[in-house]
């Protein structure tokens, strides 16, 4: 699942700006469309939802919120927000049931919410034509997490991690993102484990 989505977005970044259309006919709408995207924005505010896929016992969905200030062209730092939302699968509950009957216990603590800044470098970026009617603005970034995380029931501990990302800009301040992180967590006296997840959503540049 993980390598498919890592050649989606890099299929959006880097397959899709070939079909930029370069006759004369689209000719004026493409660089009217590049002046625009080149409106300079100073700050972005962002809103995800996400899907952890490394969870053996839980259904972790999460929310996220970010504000980012864009410190230059192709670099900006953020504070982010996750809460997290989960539920037992159904596989856990049998084997909760079975170890139960053996005088066994298995806890599962579930991701309760994370506070971390964020270092987006993109170095990739381009315009994309579609169907020769709109163009829009494609970019890949890369992604470094520091912070907190609170799990259930252990304290609060650090967090690291590092994502890719992919976003679209529908017009110069409008845009859908999507992304995978790949995050290192040691939630109260634990072990460090790791943590994989995907988020996508909508931002706002202004």
């Amino acid at each position: 699942m993980i390598k498919i989505i890592l050649k989606l977005l890099l299929l959006v970044t880097l397959v899709l700006p070939s079909l930029v259309q370069a006759d004369d006919a689209d000719s004026d709408l493409y660089y009217a469309s590049a002046k625009a995207f080149e409106r300079n924005s100073h700050f972005e505010a962002r809103l995800g939802a996400g899907y952890d896929f490394s969870n053996p016992y839980l259904n972790v969905f999460s929310l996220q919120a970010g504000g980012y200030w864009l410190a230059m062209r192709n670099l900006a730092i953020g504070l982010e927000g996750t809460t997290f939302f989960s539920s037992k699968r159904g596989s856990t509950e049998t084997l909760q049931a079975n170890l139960g009957n053996n005088g066994l216990l298995l806890n599962v603590n579930a991701p309760q919410y994370r506070f971390n800044v964020a270092f987006r470098a993109t170095p990739v970026t381009g315009l994309v034509n579609l169907f020769g009617s709109k163009i829009i603005k494609a970019e890949m970034s890369v992604i470094m997490r520091g912070g907190v995380i609170q799990y259930q029931s252990v304290a609060m501990g650090p967090m690291v991690g590092f994502g890719l990302e992919t976003q679209l800009g529908i017009t110069p301040q409008f845009g859908i993102f999507t992304g995978i992180s790949f995050d290192l967590e040691k939630p109260g006296s634990t072990a460090w484990q790791g943590r994989t997840g995907f988020v996508l959503g909508p931002s706002y540049r202004f």
